[in-house]
């Protein structure tokens, strides 16, 4: 339940922060990245592109689930009407819905948290097999979208 995906909150050792936002762990891996634009994070083809404008909240999450073998995903948030203070909550690699959602609920289980407007990159030692998302507060279908790029 979230626990593959190596992040601020679990990634081993010390992390350091680079001048453009990396986080790095000890050895120079890339742990987490914010703000970061498309064809800037180093994600190669072949890739997988997912998108959802579905209902999200505290109740109802939303998994997007890649038919490839990634070890990478590209997460960006687009408001199209909904709250800009909201947050998305993230979490890999859970076997169900049910499991998705209490892990992203969790702050102790989630792998990522962002707010509307953010993007980031998630990079996971082992495939990342699937992607829950919920929210802090109740989102609208069509006030939002969600925009996943999967790659190795």
């Amino acid at each position: 339940m979230g626990t593959t995906v190596a992040n601020v909150a679990n990634a081993s050792g010390n992390v350091t922060a680079t001048s453009d936002g990396t986080l790095l762990e000890a050895g120079g891996r890339v742990v987490f990245r914010t703000d970061c634009p498309p064809n800037y994070d180093g994600i190669p083809d072949p890739v997988q592109h997912m998108s959802t404008t579905a209902a999200i909240s505290t109740t109802a999450t939303v998994r997007l689930t890649p038919t490839g073998t990634y070890r990478k995903a590209r997460i960006s948030w687009v408001n199209n009407g909904a709250s800009g203070s909201a947050k998305l909550n993230v979490a890999a690699n859970c076997g169900n819905d049910v499991e998705g959602l209490v892990a992203s609920q969790s702050a102790k289980q989630r792998d990522a948290q962002m707010t509307m407007g953010d993007a980031l990159l998630i990079v996971s030692p082992t495939p990342i097999t699937s992607l829950n998302f919920s929210s802090d507060g109740a989102i609208t279908a069509d006030t939002h979208r969600l925009l996943v790029t999967f790659g190795a």
